[in-house]
């Protein structure tokens, strides 16, 4: 590992953009996220690690662009729909949760490929017909 490479990232980027009373708001009562998120370990060597100004934020979405989000149910990666739509919500966001499937929401049945293509074509109402993500098998863990 390059500490030196993990700290000027941490401390010169990441870290002065943390929303820290969204932080405190998010992890309030849970004890153990405090203890790993409160103050972050990682950030703990930022007063020392000289690491130079810290960016300036990036630009919000813009909000009239439109954009459909497909994400599958099992993501662990994904971020839950509500933060996605406080993130880029403008009034031509569509945001699905592609039943029992992972990350490669696109990957694995027809059904969020025929919305998608259905959706470029016409991509500033929502998807005319997503019924079909009902009739997604389940995935069977054990048998």
């Amino acid at each position: 590992m390059n500490f030196g490479a993990l700290y000027s990232l941490v401390c010169g980027t990441l870290g002065p953009l943390i929303d820290h009373g969204r932080l405190e708001a998010d992890i309030a009562g849970r004890a153990a996220y405090a203890d790993l998120f409160d103050p972050s370990p990682l950030l703990t060597a930022c007063e020392v690690w000289p690491s130079g100004k810290a960016p300036v934020p990036p630009a919000p979405w813009p909000v009239d662009v439109p954009t459909l989000v497909l994400r599958g149910w099992f993501d662990p990666y994904s971020t839950p729909p509500g933060d996605i739509k406080a993130a880029i919500g403008g009034p031509n966001t569509y945001i699905y949760d592609v039943p029992n499937q992972s990350y490669n929401a696109l990957g694995e049945v027809d059904c969020p490929r025929l919305i998608r293509n259905a959706w470029i074509d016409a991509p500033n109402a929502p998807p005319a017909d997503v019924s079909c993500l009902a009739d997604i098998a389940p995935v069977i863990v054990a048998p």
